[in-house]
């Protein structure tokens, strides 16, 4: 206890003097009037909250040293302390305990008691199980250490626990499964997930978190940092992983890879808790490939040779591209048409689809796609007009068009050309070209975003082909 005392600071020991209240009688439900009487009157939660380092040279706690306890309201013994009610609000923002209507003299009032759980630790870790489902969780944690996560020590206690009971001779060194090993022995990683993990358990922002943004191949990544970053879950796909959260005042998820995170140690503001939005993994990377999740999704479409020896087809029967929205047609004998409906852009599904093998795909839909797979290079030129609302500043807007389609030095787009002109009788409206523009997912979906920003009635092309 003497180094919980030294590292706890005001805010964490009264969380902790009330959270030990509701875990001493978990079926007890207080008023704050109650709370106010324990927390000032019973020794155990007094002395955790007004205790002071000995270093500071100041008494410990004694029987009736009431003024050093912050829950302590002077001179009235039924007035609540506006701390304490903070400090209530806090814990039942988090989920450790619930409010339920009680009846304190005769008058209704919200009452505080531990939110209750399926299984308590002391219990799962002291769980007995048949001999055959421990087996099973020999052979799971294996393959949960593997992934280096803090949750795989909670299952090995359960296993310790049972270990002495179990019929030993039976259990197996084995396991019964496998799966992919990403970051392996790679301590750096290991260590961001672990403090990333208890980030979110806790609902803490970090803090400077500073990482690296895409890679290019002519110029070096722009480096991010963000002043405070509020993580929602971590994340693997294909070997990668990330951790995907809101700075705040945002409304996008940002997608951060573990292994472009420049930080030496995360800094956690355990001080501060935030608000996690309401967010099923499932549900929000339906039609993702991988994790990008860029635009609306789209249609894809491409018909594909079968190859006599790398059998295409049945591989995307057996893992498919996207879970939903994928279907296969044969069209002749060794051709085939897939079709991915619903699916999101990105760097996951061009790769994917390249691994088919570029000289086995035909028939490329949306058209600008192929680009992506292929990166020809081929440049076009696109003319579109679109009339601006009275608050968007025509400096404004272009410097965006330039950012999002990258019209700036180091970029793909470097070489692109853009002209703006009035339209003649129609003062709103402007006439944009880009000449020279790499026809692929970076302009489409550019056009696709002001379309859904400014509205289809304010945006006109007679290339309207090459969006399809």
């Amino acid at each position: 206890m003497d180094i919980l005392n030294e590292i706890l600071d005001n805010t964490s020991r009264q969380r902790l003097a009330l959270v030990k209240l509701f875990v001493n009688e978990p079926e007890k439900t207080f008023s704050k009037l109650e709370i106010k009487l324990k927390m000032t009157k019973a020794t155990e939660y007094s002395n955790i909250l007004i205790y002071t380092p000995k270093f500071l040279e100041k008494p410990e706690f004694v029987e009736g040293q009431d003024d050093l306890n912050p829950f302590n309201t002077p001179n009235s013994e039924n007035q609540i302390p506006t701390i304490l009610t903070d400090r209530l609000n806090e814990l039942v923002k988090i989920g450790v305990i619930e409010t339920k209507g009680i009846v304190e003299g005769n008058r209704r009032v919200n009452g505080y008691k531990l939110k209750k759980t399926d299984i308590k630790p002391d219990e799962l870790r002291d769980l007995q199980i048949p001999q055959k489902y421990y087996n099973h969780l020999v052979s799971i944690k294996k393959d949960f250490e593997k992934f280096e996560l803090p949750s795989s020590g909670t299952l090995g206690s359960i296993i310790d626990y049972n270990h002495d009971i179990m019929d030993n001779e039976q259990t197996s060194d084995y396991p019964s499964f496998d799966s992919e090993t990403p970051y392996r022995n790679d301590d750096r990683i290991r260590y961001l997930k672990e403090g990333i993990h208890y980030a979110i358990i806790d609902r803490n922002p970090i803090i400077g978190l500073k990482y690296e943004g895409h890679y290019k191949s002519n110029s070096d990544p722009e480096v991010h940092q963000l002043e405070s970053f509020n993580p929602h879950i971590l994340k693997v796909t294909r070997g990668q992983w990330y951790v995907v959260g809101k700075c705040p005042n945002e409304n996008h998820f940002r997608y951060i890879p573990l292994n472009r995170i420049l930080n030496e140690n995360l800094e956690v503001n355990e001080d501060e808790t935030f608000v996690r939005d309401s967010f099923d993994p499932l549900t929000y990377w339906d039609g993702c490939v991988g994790i990008t999740k860029i635009g609306k999704p789209i249609t894809v479409k491409f018909h594909l040779k079968n190859g006599e020896v790398y059998n295409n087809v049945d591989y995307l029967r057996a893992i498919p591209i996207i879970e939903k929205g994928q279907t296969i047609k044969e069209l002749e004998i060794g051709l085939f048409e897939i079709t991915l409906k619903n699916i999101h852009m990105g760097p996951e599904l061009v790769r994917v689809i390249r691994s088919l093998g570029l000289v086995n795909i035909t028939n490329v839909s949306p058209k600008w796609l192929y680009e992506d797979l292929s990166e020809s290079g081929e440049r076009k030129q696109f003319v579109f007009s679109i009339r601006l609302p009275k608050e968007i500043k025509l400096t404004d807007f272009e410097a965006d068009l330039r950012k999002e389609l990258r019209i700036k030095d180091d970029s793909d787009n470097a070489a692109a050309e853009l002209t703006i002109e009035q339209i003649p009788n129609k003062r709103e409206w402007r006439r944009i070209t880009l000449t020279s523009i790499l026809v692929n997912s970076v302009l489409a979906l550019y056009i696709q975003k002001i379309i859904n920003d400014y509205g289809e009635i304010n945006f006109k092309t007679k290339m309207g082909s090459f969006l399809n």
